[in-house]
């Protein structure tokens, strides 16, 4: 019994520890699974998908790169990302030269910054008008001119000196050297743009003359025509801007059938700029200004027939003017215009020219429209042209100018005297006026109401009464 029962207890024991060998190989294989499990996990999160890889040293995961194609630029760029060209910059480094025989070192070194600055205006916004002149289907003459519509700004001295001794092949130039100079220039080509080189903006005087009148008997009806006119035109000149516009306090005689043309004789203009020193005088002239009676049908015959007074109802109204160079001597612009009224054309002696009641008549209006019309004419002549005076007296080795307050010349400019070569040039009694060449340059020292004085700061020939003086 005991012997059946130790073989009971044998039975258990042996399933026991079968069951418990299994168990542990379970286990086993379990632990083996998972551990290769956490490998392939980790090794999925060192190596991304799709991409290729290689373990290095240490058995870790790095991605291969991959070397990208190159891709050729294309040819035409396409329409849609196309660029603008760029604008030119408005400030640039430009040289210039000038040569040292027989003149002073800082005479030199002013012409050459005058040729840099020329320069520099020929480089940007430049017009070109061209004069051909054709014989038989062949070129017989071309004549080519170019105009700079910029103005410097301004400009910095960055380098001056001698020019380099030696040329490209390594020779001595002739000798005396140029001189030369670098500058910075800022241009500008604004429409109220006019400084001169120094920076300045100055003004030409201008003298308007009283209207002269033509046709005296069609203007009958205008009072105070003759200095209205005239003190209307400056007051419309000044009133757009133009600087040292002044009256001519001179009494013009009209003479009936004659016609009335601008007198250049050359002592009457020698003696109007002595009188006033400007440099350009306005003259205008009324050709027309006859009124009648257009309207011809049966109320008109009617009003004839009893002797009733008939207005008229149509007026030409004809303006010319002339611009006189006093410097030069010579009509430098002329222009005319005209309009036909219809109305009322007759003034009344009780509305003035020049008051709001006589613009308010139709034959006002028309005065009014060519008032405008002349202004803006002579103005769009007169823009950006450069100032010119005279040396009228020497003393004590000061320069007088014939340069006013109104100018816009200032203590210290520097202007540039041209001295006159030879005597005029005339032809069949006609002054075709004379040469000039830079002499030398002063600086202003002091301003006066009518005159200027200035010093020599340096100069090339003898500076004379009677020589040219522009700003540079």
């Amino acid at each position: 019994m005991n012997w059946v029962r130790q073989v009971k207890w044998l039975s258990v024991f042996k399933a026991f520890i079968g069951s418990a060998l299994l168990c542990s190989l379970a286990v086993t294989q379990a632990q083996a699974f998972d551990f290769d499990f956490f490998k392939s996990s980790e090794a999925e999160q060192e190596c991304l998908p799709n991409v290729k890889y290689q373990r290095n040293a240490q058995g870790v995961c790095e991605p291969i790169p991959e070397s990208k194609p190159i891709q050729q630029e294309s040819s035409q760029t396409p329409m849609a990302i196309q660029q603008e060209p760029k604008a030119l910059p408005n400030c640039f480094v430009v040289k210039g030269q000038a040569p040292t025989k027989d003149v002073a070192i800082e005479f030199a070194k002013k012409m050459a910054i005058k040729d840099a600055l020329k320069n520099a205006t020929m480089q940007r916004n430049v017009e070109v008008n061209s004069d051909i002149t054709l014989q038989n289907q062949s070129v017989l003459l071309e004549n080519d001119r170019f105009v700079s519509r910029s103005h410097v700004e301004s400009y910095t001295l960055v380098r001056e000196g001698l020019e380099d001794p030696y040329d490209m092949y390594g020779q001595d130039k002739p000798k005396p050297l140029n001189y030369e100079v670098e500058l910075d220039v800022c241009l500008s080509s604004k429409r109220g743009m006019c400084q001169d080189l120094n920076g300045r903006s100055y003004y030409p005087s201008v003298v308007v003359a009283p209207l002269a009148v033509e046709d005296v008997a069609g203007a009958r009806d205008l009072r105070n025509l003759v200095n209205g006119y005239q003190q209307e035109l400056d007051r419309r000149m000044q009133d757009a801007g133009q600087k040292n516009v002044h009256l001519l306090k001179r009494s013009i005689d009209v003479q009936e059938n004659r016609r009335i043309t601008p007198n250049l004789d050359q002592q009457l203009l020698t003696n109007l700029y002595n009188d006033t020193g400007a440099q350009y005088a306005v003259l205008s002239v009324l050709r027309s200004a006859a009124s009648k009676r257009e309207d011809q049908g049966w109320g008109t015959q009617i009003q004839r027939y009893y002797n009733h007074a008939l207005e008229d109802d149509s007026r030409y109204i004809e303006v010319d003017w002339y611009l006189v160079d006093l410097l030069d001597k010579k009509v430098v612009h002329q222009a005319r215009n005209g309009f036909d009224v219809k109305g009322h054309v007759r003034v009344s002696r009780d509305r003035m020219f020049g008051t709001n009641a006589f613009f308010a008549t139709d034959t006002g209006k028309a005065f009014d429209q060519l008032l405008k019309q002349q202004a803006d004419n002579v103005l769009d002549y007169l823009h950006c042209k450069r100032v010119a005076s005279e040396v009228i007296d020497i003393r004590d080795g000061k320069y007088y100018l014939y340069l006013n307050n109104q100018s816009g010349v200032q203590v210290g400019d520097d202007l540039a005297v041209y001295h006159r070569i030879g005597a005029p040039v005339n032809f069949a009694g006609r002054n075709l006026g004379s040469e000039y060449e830079p002499g030398a340059f002063l600086k202003v020292t002091e301003l006066h109401p009518d005159f200027v004085v200035a010093e020599l700061e340096v100069s090339k020939n003898v500076v004379q009464i009677g020589d040219r003086v522009r700003p540079w």
